[in-house]
């Protein structure tokens, strides 16, 4: 036996480095091809649409894909109570399915809050708008908020000027963000309509203005591809009670911003966070309290709200004592065979 004992000290510590390595080493989530790209966006979509309802634009169309865009902000917001508010753009792409603003809004007591929300021709008031829809609200508490609205599907003639509308109904505050500072987009304007004058005003000829336009975004169909998690890197095992470091990284095929939300596996509430670039790694901190196996899920979404596919790695949380005899069992295990 004797003999063997050198053979057997290098195979012992050569096992017990590997597994001390591999144990410490981060985890790398596996990366999505193109095709699995396309499978799941056709999946996510059935999930969610009746495809046997041949009414239906999702039948034509895998998804949203946005038109016009206008998403810079210096925080400067007018207030719809005492005026109509309106935005122009010139559409690039049919139909017009939806839009979305960044608006305030508040309710206050058990009052509730209509938003009139209208795409027109023109400014004329007395005319009847191409489509529109009342949001009404209750309890609303929201700082700067994207209000998503949706239309039956508007056809636009492509290149000519239409507006987005909003007039306030009922108590509470509603205010339009948008941005002076810098003309972010050149193929519109925003107005205001005073109701104590009776007319429009291009705010972007009022003197603390160089160039005024509102928040917003404009949306027809078009083959666009949800983001998808591409990489997870960070310990398989770690300490609870300390925090640990990840990273993530998530593509979108047409180049878009993205979201992305982690599920830790310990039911710390989740959210959006963002926008990143596509391609960006983005580096998250998380302490779990509890020892336990945690399945870690990414999951990321593009500016059309296309949302991806769930993406995993497994950690090991012991405590910290559990943590600490662990190493302390594996250097003793390699002292013993080097002695």
């Amino acid at each position: 036996m004797k003999q063997h004992q050198p053979k057997n000290m290098i195979t012992y510590c050569f096992v017990s480095i590997s597994i001390l390595l591999l144990l410490t080493q981060p985890m790398v989530a596996t990366e999505i091809t193109e095709n699995e790209r396309r499978e799941n966006i056709q999946i996510q979509h059935s999930e969610l649409t009746d495809l046997s309802d041949t009414s239906s634009p999702m039948n034509q169309h895998l998804g949203y894909v946005i038109d016009q865009i206008q998403d810079k902000t210096n925080s400067h917001r007018y207030t719809a109570s005492n005026w109509y508010l309106a935005q122009s753009f010139k559409p690039s792409k049919n139909p017009l399915a939806k839009i979305e603003i960044l608006l305030e809004l508040k309710t206050y007591e058990e009052n509730q809050l209509t938003i009139e929300v209208a795409i027109r021709e023109n400014l004329s008031l007395n005319n009847p708008p191409l489509t529109q829809k009342d949001i009404t609200l209750s309890n609303a508490d929201y700082d700067a908020t994207w209000l998503e609205v949706k239309y039956d599907d508007v056809k636009l003639t492509l290149d000519d000027t239409y507006y987005i509308t909003i007039h306030q109904v009922g108590s509470g505050d509603c205010y339009w963000y948008g941005n002076y500072e810098v003309d972010y987009y050149e193929k519109g304007f925003a107005y205001g309509y005073d109701l104590t004058q009776n007319k429009w005003q291009n705010l972007s000829n009022m003197p603390v203005f160089q160039k005024f336009d509102f928040c917003f975004k404009t949306f027809s169909y078009g083959d666009n591809l949800a983001p998808q998690i591409t990489k997870i890197t960070g310990p398989s095992l770690g300490k609870t009670k300390t925090p640990q470091q990840y990273t993530f990284s998530a593509e979108d095929p047409e180049s878009e911003n993205i979201y992305i939300t982690i599920d830790w596996g310990d039911e710390t509430p989740t959210k959006w966070l963002g926008p990143y670039q596509s391609n960006e790694e983005i580096t998250l901190k998380h302490t779990w309290k509890n020892k336990g196996s945690y399945i870690i899920k990414a999951q990321s979404k593009d500016t059309a709200g296309n949302v991806g596919e769930w993406n995993t790695i497994n950690a090991i949380m012991p405590n910290e004592k559990e943590h600490t005899l662990f190493f302390q069992r594996i250097i003793h295990l390699i002292q013993q065979f080097l002695l």
